[in-house]
Order: C-alpha cells, then sequence, then structure tokens
C-alpha cells in the first residue's frame, strides 16, 4: 500500500546518503538503464554537459548502486521499475491521504502494542472557527473510543482558541457519550453527555479545559466563563439527537435556540459544536 511504498522511499533515501561523494539529486535524477541485462551494472560514465545553466548528471554505475541499496533497504521491483519512480519524469508519486494515516495507525503492526494495551487513535477533520469568525481546516484527535453496548465513550483533543500566543496555545479534551440508536439513522444519534472535566461515572478527569476564562474569569473579549459554558451551554447540547442539532437534511445550521445568549460571544461554543458534529459522523460511519 502507499504507506509502505513511502516508508521504503525513506529509507532508500537514507541508502542514498551513505554513498560517498555522490550527490542524492544527481543519483536519483539518472534515468540510463543498464547496457547489458545479463551483466546490469555498466561500466561507462557521462561527463557533465555544459550549457547555460548547470545540469547534474550521475554515471549510470552510481545509478544502479543506489537501486542495490534501494532493494536492500526494502524496496520490491526491477531496476526499470526503480528509474520509473525515481525519474524525473515520473508524475505518479506515491500520494497518501486522511484514510491511508488512520489505516495505517489502526492496523500496522508498529502500533500493535498501543492497540492491544491502550486505544486506537484517530485523527478527524473539523471546522474551526477563530475570532474574526474564519474558517479553517483542523484535525481533532480522537484519543479513546469504546463500546459499551448502548453507547459509545469518546475522548477527543483539538484545538478551541487560536487567537492567543503560541506559549498559551493549549489544547483541550472533551469526553462524549453518543448513543448507539437501533433505527441505524444518523439523525437518531443522542449525546449522553459533554465533559471537559468527569466522565459519566463521575470518578475519572477524562476531560480538560484548554481555553481561557476558568476560574470565572471571562473569556477574552466576552463576559462568559467556562463555568457558564459547563454550567448552561453544555446541558443545552445533551439529550439532544443529530437531527434536532442541524436538522434532517443535514444542512450545517445549528440550531439557533440553542446558542441563545452564546451566539457571536465566543468562539469556544461554536468549536465544540464543530467538534461534536465532526465526532458524531465519525461514530455513524464506524460503529453505527
Amino acid at each position: 500500500n502507499n504507506m509502505k511504498k513511502i516508508t521504503k522511499l525513506l529509507l532508500s533515501g537514507l541508502a542514498v546518503l551513505s554513498i560517498s561523494g555522490c550527490d542524492m539529486l544527481q543519483l536519483l535524477s539518472s534515468s540510463q538503464e543498464p547496457t547489458s541485462s545479463s551483466t546490469p551494472i555498466p561500466s561507462s560514465s557521462q561527463e557533465p554537459t555544459s550549457s547555460s545553466t548547470t545540469t547534474f548528471v550521475s554515471t549510470t554505475d552510481d545509478a544502479y548502486r543506489v537501486y542495490e541499496l534501494a532493494c536492500e533497504a526494502g524496496f520490491e521491483g526491477t531496476y526499470e521499475d526503480w528509474v520509473a519512480l525515481t525519474s524525473n519524469n515520473n508524475t505518479s508519486t506515491p500520494s497518501i491521504n486522511l484514510e491511508d494515516i488512520n489505516n495505517h495507525l489502526h492496523e500496522s503492526e508498529e502500533f500493535s502494542d498501543l492497540r492491544n494495551y491502550g486505544n486506537n487513535v484517530t485523527i478527524l477533520p473539523y471546522t474551526h472557527i477563530n475570532g474574526p469568525r474564519i474558517e479553517h481546516d483542523f484535525f481533532a484527535f480522537v484519543l479513546m473510543e469504546y463500546d459499551n453496548v448502548m453507547y459509545f465513550k469518546y475522548q477527543i483533543a483539538y484545538l478551541s482558541c487560536s487567537d492567543r500566543t503560541t506559549e498559551v496555545n493549549y489544547w483541550q479534551v472533551a469526553y462524549v457519550e453518543l448513543t448507539n440508536p437501533r433505527s441505524g439513522n444518523k439523525g437518531d444519534i443522542k449525546i449522553r453527555n459533554i465533559s471537559f472535566d468527569v466522565d459519566g461515572t463521575g470518578y475519572y478527569n477524562a476531560g480538560f479545559w484548554g481555553d481561557n476564562g476558568t476560574n470565572n474569569n471571562p473569556i477574552l473579549g466576552t463576559n462568559i466563563t467556562y463555568e457558564d459554558i459547563n454550567n448552561t451551554f453544555i446541558p443545552r447540547l445533551e439529550g439532544k439527537t443529530y437531527a434536532q442539532l442541524f436538522g434532517v437534511e443535514d444542512d450545517n445550521n445549528i440550531n439557533e435556540e440553542l446558542l441563545d445568549g452564546f451566539a457571536g460571544a465566543t468562539v469556544s461554543t461554536q468549536n465544540i459544536i464543530n467538534v461534536i458534529k465532526s465526532l458524531m459522523e465519525y461514530h455513524y460511519n464506524k460503529n453505527v
């Protein structure tokens, strides 16, 4: 798969660095084949061409040596495969997407100990909103998910406020419980619990509020505190279904009544909603 290809190429790149006196760009740009199929290592070499700009040309011996080292590092393929892969004219370079990364985290032997003795970790995209109300594509991290039969328990870490200086740009962790509806419909998924401190048992601290506004100090530029969000806003979300929050048409429009008194006051509440929406969609696609 793509992840294995990239790993092999990285190892191959390290192998190339071990060749004394050879320029890596020279070697990887070579696209010449061996002069003999029975004896693939040629004996001739080319001199750099003269032009208005410097042109890197490597010997075929060096190029084949790179191929040999790449094979030792894990590359599987013929010399022609290697030339096609490393040629400057090659436009089909390996690419990975978010699904590839998550599959690697969930299936690779490299992370088997984490899966067996800890939890799967999943990267989850969500829409982040900053102070000027500009949307950005951010990622959250699902740190834990547990099937409790009638509902799932999640821990999800994300960055809420990005308007602070980097030295205090702390992330926060939400503990969330989502139902597993018998209907199998996304709209019927219900939020059982959202917490930035204790879990559903009240015994473990499964959440962490990394935004400002704690200790009854207002969030910067507002008169709202974390206590207001925890005691007034979050209870409005708990017990609500996906359909009640986002509509049966899934048009991304939050039920505005839930934001009464909080709308426009702080991006913290909007980012809670955006993260919960992404988590509910992930929950539906994977676990319902």
